[in-house]
């Protein structure tokens, strides 16, 4: 069994003469107790951890599971402006945002891009902070059906927009491991809050806008 008490193994001749390494970044960060039960849990698969190519396989699915489950949007600024001039109330369209994420059902990552649009209320939104906001959020164990209104109600409630629209188009690993590795479909969910539900025609621009 690899040694995980925060140490990683080096290479096979380092092995030999006994050596041990210190874990490199960013697998240094993990909880030794998590890579230990990585290590458990592959082994008890039949993982071979003993090639030089598996020894920090525990490490990497470690860092790889954290990195899926941290959305970490608290870290995000959000730079909003008042809306001074009644008169802007044009659409504001930011299109093909790429995110990625994991699937709640099987935690295998699904990715693709997000199309956002909203019509300003009290609030303007700093531009950099639409995509930032959209991708740390679409990181954790998702439904994308889930995701697309969460998107929506984070945007709609916390910039008293007039109206929000989403559209997450993703493709999904576990579907391609049910259905091989052909075309897979492409999975597309949507959002509308305030003007767009009742405004037919502001989602017909706002697909215009997309072509």
């Amino acid at each position: 069994m690899p040694e995980v008490s925060g140490q990683a193994f080096s290479s096979d001749a380092q092995m030999d003469r006994g050596e041990v390494m210190q874990p490199y970044s960013p697998y240094d960060q993990l909880d030794p107790a998590v890579v230990a039960n990585a290590v458990a849990w592959l082994e008890a698969l039949g993982y071979d951890l003993q090639s030089e190519h598996t020894r920090m396989t525990p490490y990497r699915l470690s860092w790889y599971v954290r990195q899926v489950l941290e959305n970490r949007i608290e870290d995000v600024h959000v730079t909003s402006f008042a809306n001074e001039d009644p008169e802007v109330k044009d659409m504001v369209v930011v299109p093909r945002i790429p995110i990625w994420s994991a699937c709640a059902h099987h935690l295998l990552p699904f990715f693709g891009h997000v199309d956002f649009g909203y019509i300003p209320g009290q609030r303007l939104l700093g531009l950099s902070k639409i995509p930032q906001l959209i991708q740390r959020m679409a990181k954790g164990p998702w439904l994308q059906e889930h995701l697309a209104h969460a998107i929506a109600d984070k945007f709609y409630q916390d910039l008293e927009a007039d109206g929000v629209i989403v559209r997450v188009e993703c493709q999904h690993t576990c579907v391609m491991l049910d259905l091989g590795w052909g075309d897979v479909p492409s999975m597309v969910t949507c959002a509308l809050r305030g003007d767009f539900q009742d405004c037919p025609e502001c989602v017909a621009e706002f697909m215009e806008h997309l072509k």
